[in-house]
């Protein structure tokens, strides 16, 4: 073999040459020892812990309430956020980070003849490798941390339309032309949020609106029954930004429930020997409206999305990506 190399250092020569011949070697004072590659590695091979609690650690999940069509009576009272930590199949464990960096960072340095290992403790990673694996390492594990300290700014707006459009709205819209659409019809409903990028969380407005919607009857004596329904806006939302930024999928639940009217209605009569009347009970009316789907909204831009049964309502959504911020 025969090599010709100019301006190159004399440790870049000496690196090229034992992988070559799958050698090692290490420097003892002022000589170099040539020596097998598990020798060498064994030598240089150091401890290092690694904390990947802040990668491993499972997000929230912030489902919104829903809106119940059917009219029952008033349950117990209780916080309307659900928290969740459900654990899918794409959740990074401190296991599988170890399996990855031994499949993905140098693969042909991990054995145990070598001297190089990786263990899990208590969400932490002990591994033992040579310094140029280890800033390998620190390089991967510190691209998952910017992709995780990703923020994104949601706004959603409710608009009812007036005149209202031709055709049903959808598409995407420029910011000028989407803010001048809004000014000229009524905000229903106007939101904006800040979460970690895909992590769903839900945006929620309203109250409850009870009624007298049965009677219980004994003789003369009739008592009210008095049932609940909730009026108002529900959004969930996951948003899922593509590397740079430029767009973000949202993954939308909308919901709009409105009381519209009570009306009283005649369900009987009661009497007794001497009086008798008639018992009335109040029907509510209620409009409900969903929209679920998966928006990509550019950087910039507006989704618009057209309500069902609803002409001249239209949902209008962003997103904004905050990193660096």
């Amino acid at each position: 073999m025969t090599l010709r190399l100019e301006k190159t250092r004399a440790r870049e020569i000496l690196d090229w040459l034992v992988k070559y011949v799958g050698a090692g070697y290490e420097f003892d004072e002022s000589v170099v020892v040539v020596t097998s590659y598990a020798a060498a590695m064994r030598a240089q091979v150091v401890l290092k812990r690694y904390d990947v609690r802040d990668i491993t650690s499972v997000l929230p999940d912030f489902p919104g309430p829903d809106f119940a069509l059917t009219t029952k009576p008033p349950a117990p009272a209780r916080s309307s956020i659900v928290v969740t930590f459900a654990v899918g199949e794409d959740t990074v464990t401190a296991s599988s980070l170890a399996e990855m960096m031994q499949s993905r960072v140098r693969p042909d340095s991990w054995a145990a003849e070598l001297g190089t290992s990786i263990e899990e403790r208590s969400g932490r990673l002990y591994v033992m490798q040579t310094p140029e694996v280890h800033a390998l390492i620190d390089e991967v594990l510190s691209v998952m941390r910017v992709k995780m300290k990703r923020m994104v700014e949601v706004e959603l707006v409710l608009a009812r339309l007036d005149p209202p459009p031709e055709r049903p709205l959808a598409g995407l819209l420029k910011d000028g032309p989407a803010l001048a659409l809004m000014k000229k019809g009524e905000t229903v409903f106007r939101s904006t949020t800040i979460s970690f990028d895909n992590s769903r969380h839900h945006m929620f407005t309203g109250e409850h609106a009870r009624y007298v919607g049965d009677m219980e009857i004994s003789g003369d004596m009739h008592d009210p029954v008095v049932r609940d329904i909730l009026d108002g806006f529900s959004v969930d939302v996951v948003p899922v930004s593509a590397e740079g930024g430029r767009t973000v999928t949202l993954d939308l639940r909308f919901q709009w429930s409105e009381l519209s009217a009570l009306t009283e209605v005649e369900i009987g009569e009661w009497s007794t020997n001497e009086r008798k009347g008639s018992v009335k009970v109040q029907e509510p009316s209620l409009g409900d409206r969903q929209i679920k789907t998966s928006v990509c909204v550019p950087r910039g831009s507006w989704a618009a999305i057209g309500l069902p049964g609803e002409r001249g309502c239209v949902v209008f959504v962003r997103a904004e990506m905050l990193e660096g911020k």
